[in-house]
């Protein structure tokens, strides 16, 4: 019943409203190529004040949006789960519900989590589903009936708090690889360490495979079997970008924020090109690229907006979430940016953004 009164209370948009094939210039990109695999990009969209959420979802063919499809609590974050769309609820609501793109009505999958376990990231592995908890010290799994039939010990690099602050995670030949940021948040969020785990998905026996500190994350790489890791904490240029080989688990060193004096917010790669956002003292945003064969650096935007997400889809377009910041500056570009990661520059008109009618905060392809 209140997901159905906070539904109401959202104004519905229709997919003409906003986006249409004309909004995006295609130049150079698509042309004369083979379909891509990926249809739809699926976005958390939360209230400013995180009082409330939606899913909303964009066609990656003709940009047009469907708003406020499904509700969800006011700290969410949605991940794609092979074919299905997981939504994690945080804020005092933790959950997981698993839901059929073609359908939004009812989750397929609706778990209850530990209250207040605050979970991060899910990913199928071995037949089961496992969910990243960033106040906890262990990793549970459950199998197709929501049943809990697994979990992995954290316990080793949980701190104080007992908790090890687990977030991302990437499936590779039977096993996840998991960041765990290690704060000590009973003390001030101070960072304990950082590290990348493996954790196998039938014992569920966890090793360490990468010393990260500080607070490190992990998202996918450009190839089956890479990983993107960083690291950093906020206002202290001590982070880096660096890809990990999750066979040999090798790294590789791709971006210091020392170099740029500023922190490294967030990373995606396409072929040959890192995307990556910047944030300076001030909190303005900036949107830069990355050529990995050449070094050059190019920037696309900068803002006085929050960019709280960047994700690369199968067309080479880089999907920017941007939201109210803290700058004293103007924010004048809240919404989706499309960022060409070839020519590194905007591929909507001047000031234009996909607007759902709550401000984006993070997405994921189908």
């Amino acid at each position: 019943m209140i997901a159905l009164l906070l539904l109401a209370c959202m104004p519905m948009v229709t997919p003409d409203e906003v986006g249409s094939p004309g909004l995006v210039d295609t130049a150079g990109l698509d042309s004369g190529q083979p379909a891509y695999g990926q249809t739809v990009a699926v976005i958390s969209t939360l209230a400013d004040d995180y009082s409330v959420g939606a899913v909303a979802t964009v066609d990656l063919n003709s940009l047009a949006l469907s708003d406020t499809l499904s509700p969800t609590a006011g700290d969410a974050v949605v991940k794609t789960v092979d074919e299905r769309v997981a939504v994690l609820n945080r804020l005092n609501t933790d959950t997981l519900q698993l839901f059929e793109p073609s359908d939004w009505l009812a989750p397929v999958l609706d778990l209850a989590l530990p209250d207040l376990s605050n979970p991060q990231d899910a990913a199928w592995c071995g037949d089961r589903l496992w969910v990243s908890l960033h106040t906890a010290d262990h990793l549970p799994a459950y199998d197709r009936l929501g049943r809990r039939t697994l979990k992995a010990d954290l316990s080793e690099w949980s701190g104080t708090d007992g908790a090890a602050e687990a977030v991302g995670m990437r499936v590779h030949e039977g096993a996840l690889f998991v960041a765990l940021e290690q704060f000590a948040q009973d003390e001030g969020w101070v960072s304990e360490g950082g590290v990348v785990v493996r954790v196998d998905c039938e014992t569920a026996q966890v090793t360490q495979v990468l010393a990260a500190p500080p607070s490190p994350s992990i998202v996918a790489g450009p190839s089956e079997g890479t990983a993107l890791v960083r690291t950093g904490l906020y206002g202290e240029t001590d982070g880096v970008v660096m890809m990990l080989d999750l066979q040999t688990q090798q790294t590789e060193v791709l971006l210091m924020e020392e170099e740029l004096d500023a922190d490294i917010t967030g990373a995606a790669i396409h072929g040959d090109t890192l995307v990556y956002l910047s944030a300076d003292s001030s909190w303005n945003y900036s949107v830069h690229c990355m050529s990995l064969q050449t070094g050059e650096h190019q920037t696309a935007m900068t803002t006085a907006s929050y960019l709280s997400d960047v994700q690369v889809d199968d067309r080479g377009r880089a999907w920017i979430s941007a939201r109210a910041g803290w700058s004293g500056e103007s924010q004048t570009m809240p919404g989706l940016h499309l960022i060409d990661t070839g020519r590194c520059t905007s591929l909507l008109p001047a000031g234009e953004a996909i607007r759902p009618t709550l401000s984006p905060y993070n997405l994921s392809f189908l």
